[in-house]
């Protein structure tokens, strides 16, 4: 890739009792310098959505 390069990575993302694991990549370029000048994150937002909107219902469902 010209100018930068695909960063594939793993974040475990903690959301109320489940830790989530979701992998997803960054689309990075550098300028002359080697600084970033642009950083592209991309991964698929379903499962976290899900488990905010669960957790979201349980606290709901308590009132």
């Amino acid at each position: 890739m010209e100018d930068g390069f695909l960063n594939k990575w793993l974040a475990k993302i903690p959301v109320g009792p489940v830790t989530l694991e979701i992998v997803g990549v960054c689309f990075v370029q550098l300028d002359g310098a080697g600084k970033i000048s642009r950083n592209e994150v991309y991964f698929d937002s379903s499962p976290l959505f899900s488990e905010i909107a669960k957790l979201k219902g349980n606290k709901a469902a308590g009132r």
